[in-house]
């Protein structure tokens, strides 16, 4: 194998490395309505950090919605510089909902539930993934 073909390779792995350990955390919509989601996801062991993006199109004056989590029926607050509501007055068209979770308290796995409710837009998806320690 020439220099440059182990290079190439070398570089494929470590970008397959890379993608792994941020990938995204197995989740399930338990509950899904016009106006609510409800979505479970198990929280990685070793993970530091999750990012929700919950994704909503067609917002407008009127429209509302939020984003909460919680764990084993305690709210899990979401850190500072996360977006939990949908500003009327300024969110229009397409928006995204943010929450970012640093890592619970020891004690096992546990289950993360996710509750989105919304009113005069459309919910188009979530992506739950892995984030670096802040």
């Amino acid at each position: 194998m020439t220099f440059h073909r182990l290079r190439l390779l070398l570089a494929v792995l470590l970008v397959a490395i890379g993608s792994a350990s941020h990938a995204s955390p197995a989740c399930r919509t338990e509950t899904s309505r016009h106006d609510r989601a409800e979505l479970r996801c198990n929280w990685p062991a070793g993970a530091q950090a999750l990012r929700l993006d919950a994704h909503f199109a067609g917002s407008h004056d009127d429209t509302e919605a939020t984003l909460s989590a919680s764990m084993k029926g305690t709210p899990l607050p979401c850190a500072a510089g996360s977006k939990t509501s949908i500003d009327s007055s300024r969110d229009e068209g397409d928006v995204t909902l943010t929450c970012r979770l640093a890592a619970p308290p020891a004690g096992g796995a546990a289950e993360l539930r996710i509750e989105l409710r919304w009113y005069h837009a459309r919910y188009t998806g979530f992506e739950l993934r892995v984030e670096p320690a802040p």
